[in-house]
């Protein structure tokens, strides 16, 4: 499996003195086809910073390929209060519903890299 460069930007919209979330909107270039725009998604807060991961349930049907089932999906996104580095970070296997031979898509992502600082209260 070779490694693909990936271009990544994100647009975090916090409340940096309540230190809460409230949009995230990023772009993948060039995107993953098998990245659902619609998953379920939740929000941690931590000490050091905000999470937002995507899932989507095993044996769920992916809605862009339907011969497809989800193995493993999730996708979180992450930045840092003190460092202002983000990441986003995750997997999606899937698996032909029919069983066939072939090559079933297991993608694993990986970015890194520095984010305009927030404030953190101390």
């Amino acid at each position: 499996m070779g490694k693909n460069s990936l271009y990544v930007v994100q647009y975090w919209d916090v409340d940096s003195a309540e230190e809460t979330y409230k949009s995230l909107t990023h772009t993948l270039e060039p995107a993953p086809a098998w990245i659902n725009e619609d998953a379920k998604w939740y929000v941690e807060t931590k000490d050091t910073g905000i999470a937002v991961t995507h899932t989507m349930e095993v044996e769920e049907e992916h809605p862009l390929f339907p011969e497809y089932k989800v193995e493993v999906y999730k996708i979180t996104n992450s930045f840092n209060w003190f460092t202002g580095k983000g990441q986003i970070y995750g997997d999606i296997w899937l698996k032909k519903k029919d069983e066939s031979k072939g090559k079933n898509p297991k993608i694993e992502i990986f970015a890194n890299g520095k984010c305009e600082q927030q404030k953190k209260k101390f």
